[in-house]
């Protein structure tokens, strides 16, 4: 029996072809929590298999959440069937849903279908992070901190509640998010990376988004000045999931 279930999408973060768990997986055992991967793509069937009640943490990825691919379209009536569950639950009996990136979109599409749009210019980088409400999944973080965010979509969802939110291209969207209700958190940054697997992160894909947004992660690896860990984030969710700190 594992304490924490982790969904994995497509994509890799390193030249070792690691994927998007990874490093999820490691900041989890540094606190001490049993982990079990499915990756989407080639064992979405699996799904089926994890017990209810146990937290289920979806990675970021390659892939957008309106794409129609099959380990998608099942992945997305999973967490449906999770979240409607969620509804009729008491606190104590919810399946914990905490998305990253990807994970979030995917989350607040089976929310609210269209609710994630493409955002012309990524956001890439060391990101300044603001949370303008207060949330058991930010306990011990301050208000405000810096995360690494690596993404080309935005999340606009009026059915989710705003933990922090970024101004951009003449728009307001979701950066983190909870719905208590339905069991579900999200973050559009990345809490898992270290300093150094997030510059790995954009050495790998600088030719793609030089060629799709003429835009040289390379270059924005090596001016990165700050190293956060935020991995306490992680640990926070992992807390209310098995003991319901919510507030």
């Amino acid at each position: 029996m594992f304490d924490v279930y982790v969904l994995e999408s497509t994509g890799y973060i390193n030249h070792r072809k690691e994927g998007y768990a990874k490093p999820i997986v490691d900041r989890l055992q540094t606190f001490g929590y049993s982990t079990k991967v499915i990756p989407l793509k080639e064992q979405y069937r699996e799904l089926q298999s994890i017990p209810n009640g146990k937290p289920i943490i979806i990675s970021g990825g390659m892939t957008e959440v309106f794409a129609q691919e099959k380990w998608l379209i099942e992945t997305k009536k999973f967490i449906g069937k999770i979240i409607e569950s969620n509804k009729q639950k008491p606190v104590c009996e919810k399946t914990f849903l905490f998305g990253i990136c990807f994970g979030a979109q995917l989350i607040s599409e089976v929310i609210q279908p269209g609710s994630v749009k493409f955002l012309h210019e990524p956001q890439i980088g060391e990101k300044p992070v603001t949370l303008c409400h207060p949330s058991p999944l930010f306990e011990n973080v301050a208000d405000h901190f810096y995360a690494y965010a690596f993404h080309y979509n935005q999340i606009q969802n009026d059915s989710l509640f705003l933990l922090s939110e970024v101004k951009k291209e003449g728009m307001q969207f979701i950066n983190a998010f909870e719905n208590q209700d339905l069991g579900c958190f999200g973050t559009q940054f990345h809490p898992e990376f270290t300093g150094q697997e997030f510059e790995t992160l954009l050495e790998y894909y600088n030719d793609q988004f030089q060629n799709q947004f003429q835009i040289d992660t390379s270059q924005i690896a090596r001016s990165l000045k700050l190293y956060p860990n935020n991995a306490i984030i992680l640990d926070n969710f992992m807390k209310m999931a098995y003991i319901n700190k919510l507030s």
